[in-house]
Formats: structure tokens, sequence, C-alpha cells
């Protein structure tokens, strides 16, 4: 079967590779950073300038990924219909933002020796463009919902999702450290990609079944 007849899995596909490729990445940079201790480390440390495989790090848990993951939200935003509205729109594009800005994650590393300059001050703003774009664009996709196809409690696990992300990253529990939250945020980013995926996929299928009808 040619990939051209089945383009509905084409995005779905795309972000489970991302966050599979995110996983992996973490797991196996992390076992072979000596010291490294999963539930105590923040992730973006195994990324760190002068550390072993940073670099390679760097390129597969956040550029490639975050790559991927924009070509969805791009995919998302040129689907909008003309009948969508100007805040559909508008949200779809700033969640592209938010993919950008973790490929920047990748791009712009932390800097263990200035932490507050240079490559880690751009990592630094680079993480709050990341989960206040989410945040901002799901809710305004959120808002706009009332033109858009789907059923409501995708829509609400949508938005509930989006904000676990600013949640987890800024407002869990002090005991909790920052490693567990980091991770809890990149997973419920990811979670949400996968809906707007879906939908990206549901979207393209109805496209294609709408062609042929009209060609028979």
């Amino acid at each position: 079967m040619k990939i051209a007849s089945r383009p509905h899995y084409v995005a779905l596909g795309a972000v489970m590779a991302a966050a599979a490729g995110f996983v992996l990445t973490v797991a196996a940079c992390g076992s072979a950073l000596e010291g490294y201790v999963q539930s105590v480390h923040a992730v973006d440390l195994l990324g760190a300038i002068g550390l072993p495989r940073a670099g390679w790090f760097n390129a597969f848990a956040f550029v490639g990924p975050g790559l991927l993951v924009a070509s969805v939200g791009v995919a998302s935003y040129l689907q909008q219909s003309r009948n969508a509205s100007a805040m559909a729109r508008i949200g779809a594009l700033i969640a592209v933002f938010s993919a950008l800005a973790f490929v920047a994650l990748g791009v712009f590393p932390l800097d263990l020796s200035r932490l507050d300059a240079g490559s880690s001050r751009l990592h630094a703003t680079a993480w709050s463009v990341w989960w206040l774009s989410i945040a901002t664009g799901a809710s305004l996709v959120f808002i706009a919902s009332r033109t858009l196809d789907g059923p409501w409690p995708r829509r609400l696990a949508g938005l509930a999702l989006a904000w676990m992300v600013p949640g987890f990253a800024l407002f869990a529990p002090v005991q909790w450290g920052s490693a567990i939250p980091q991770r809890l945020a990149f997973a419920a980013w990811f979670a949400w990609w996968l809906l707007a995926a879906s939908a990206v996929s549901r979207n393209a299928a109805s496209a294609q079944g709408s062609s042929r009808q009209a060609r028979a």
C-alpha cells in the first residue's frame, strides 16, 4: 500500500516517534552518565555543555523530536479551514512556537559554569516560551472550539493536558523537587500533541474520503 493512501497515519506516527525518541534518549543517556539519577536530576542536565554525549542527547531528545512535533503543528495550522475563526488559527500557530521552543532547548543547552548568562539564559528563555505557548495556544483553540469538529471530552482533555505543563513546571509541590515535575510536564506536553495529531489524522481521513466520493 502506498504511503500516500494513508496520510492520516503520518501526524500521529510523527508525535509517537518524537515521544519515543525523547524517552529512549533520556533513558539511555541517563544510564550512561555516572551519578545521574532519573528521579533526582533534571532532564536537560544530560545535555549540559561539557558533559559526555551532550550533543547527541540534545539532538535526539530535543531537536529531532521538536522538529517532528513542529511539523504536526504546521500541518494542523494549514489544515484549518477558511471557516475556522482567527482565534483557532492563532492558537494553532502559537502551539507551533511551543515545539520550536522545545527545539531551542537542545540548540541552547545549559552551561553549568554560567547558569545566569550565555547559553543557560537562552535555555531558560526557551523553557519559559515552551510552557507558556502551549498553555496559551491550547486555550485559544479550546475557546474557539465551537467552530471545530470533535467531541467535548477530547477538547477538555486537551485543555487540561496543556495546563498541566505549566502546572508541573512551575507549581508542583516543593517536596517533589524538580526532576519528577519536569518529566510530568514533558509527558503532558507530548500527550497534548498526540491529541492534536489524532485530530489532524481524522481530518485527513475525512478529506480523503470526501475526495473519493467526489470522484465517484
